[in-house]
């Protein structure tokens, strides 16, 4: 070693924390950017890490994202000092201890938040995400027509100060939004609720790994699944690209996944927290599939998918020459609704649907519940809901397409709840297979 002491070593070096190539000196360890970037990030922002496991979570290679606790304990072991982490401006953060972790304050999962989204078209809004988490980014068009400079930026909020990681995201309360009482605002919501649900990560960990397959769970009871999802499966990105045909071991850890997904977007819905337990727990279990093929469909018009996205970079392909290679059980699955999909996602291409519109309708389609299901209590909540959304989708319509007339703009409502009749289809189709 060189008698310098900041002189970097060879890059043959191997990270002592969790054993990646390459790796140099940084902080007074010799550990790759990976865990240089954990250490640093974790030091300045005084994070503080609670392992589910006692203290026992392997670090190396694949493994190091799944503990963040255990990763920073083993930071320590090695040799990583806090005293040599600079602030911003340079400063040495003489608070910091070489021999004990942060103060204990705060869970902070790998998340976008903190994070300003700035709405102004037509770029895509820009993601800064100071804590360098890869996560997985579908673009959310702005509403068109409408003055988006008039509008102020819009933050995502942190407000994840010990609270429970398995809860769903909607009970952190973190998406503020500037007026709920407009049509324009609530649209704007329901836009960020998506994509906080589509970037949301908390494990890097692929959806096709054995490794996410241990974390997966469908036999969580109905009641504490609602409550905490994350007990069903993490976090993990999300990935709707097309990359691998969906298998019958993809399909079901996708499944666990999107129900997550699923939960965590419902939570967000105001009317939600407004029910009772049992309401809410069957507006939960009876709207998922709908909700979850609606969005599968809007996910593959955005990404350009041959076919059906499922997520974890899995699709079923929707050319039957393809089945062939897809698994016999997932094609008896699927087949029956893929024509149905198929045309879904044509429709929303020739409607040339904005996000916006999609963010309503989807929060007006888990709503469409029979009247026989809920208590009266409950049943008067969604019908006031359902309402509501959709007299907000027709302004949001006219509003954009007001060129079109009264007609036109009475057809262009009528063709969206076509949509939503054709998913209850799929639905259905889906049961009986």
């Amino acid at each position: 070693m060189s008698k310098h002491k900041h002189s970097p070593l060879p890059t043959s070096q191997r990270c002592m924390v969790c054993d990646e190539t390459p790796a140099t000196y940084h902080y007074g360890g010799i550990c790759c950017s990976g865990c240089k970037g954990f250490f640093r990030r974790s030091v300045r922002f005084e994070r503080a890490y609670t392992c589910s496991y006692e203290n026992k979570c392997e670090v190396l290679n694949e493994l190091r994202n799944k503990c963040r606790a255990c990763r920073f304990r083993r930071c320590l072991d090695v040799g990583l000092k806090p005293k040599l982490v600079h602030g911003d401006r340079g400063v040495t953060l003489s608070h910091a201890s070489s021999t004990s972790p942060p103060k204990e304050k705060e869970f902070i999962p790998s998340t976008p938040f903190n994070t300003k989204i700035q709405m102004v078209p037509p770029n895509i809004p820009r993601i800064e995400n100071p804590h360098g988490v890869n996560v997985v980014n579908v673009p959310i068009d702005p509403i068109p027509v409408v003055d988006m400079q008039q509008l102020e930026t819009l933050r995502i909020e942190r407000n994840l100060l010990v609270n429970n990681p398995n809860a769903p995201l909607g009970t952190f309360n973190s998406i503020a939004s500037k007026d709920m009482s407009t049509p324009i605002g609530i649209a704007e919501y329901f836009m960020l609720v998506e994509k906080m649900c589509d970037m949301y990560v908390d494990c890097n960990i692929p959806h096709h790994t054995s490794e996410f397959a241990q974390s997966c769970s469908l036999n969580v009871p109905q009641r504490l699944g609602f409550h905490e999802p994350r007990l069903i499966s993490q976090r993990s990105p999300i990935n709707w690209a097309p990359q691998v045909y969906t298998s019958s071991q993809y399909y079901s850890q996708n499944w666990c996944r999107n129900t997550v997904h699923y939960i965590d977007w419902a939570s967000c819905i105001p009317e939600v927290k407004q029910l009772s337990e049992k309401d809410r727990e069957i507006m939960l279990l009876s709207r998922c599939v709908s909700s979850v093929f609606l969005l599968f469909g809007h996910r593959s018009h955005k990404m350009n998918v041959p076919g059906i996205a499922l997520g974890g970079g899995t699709y079923f392909p929707t050319n039957q020459e393809e089945w062939n290679y897809v698994d016999k059980d997932i094609v008896m699955l699927m087949a029956n609704s893929s024509g149905i999909m198929s045309s879904y996602i044509q429709q929303i291409g020739q409607l040339k649907m904005t996000d916006a519109e999609f963010a309503l309708l989807r929060v007006i389609s888990f709503f469409m519940i029979g009247e026989q299901s809920l208590t009266p209590e409950g049943m008067a909540i969604v019908k006031s809901a359902r309402n509501k959304y959709l007299e907000c989708l027709n302004q949001l319509v006219y509003a954009i397409n007001g060129s079109l007339g009264v007609l036109g703009i009475m057809n262009r409502i009528g063709q969206f709840m076509l949509i939503i009749s054709d998913i209850e289809e799929v639905y259905l189709r889906v049961l009986q297979a």
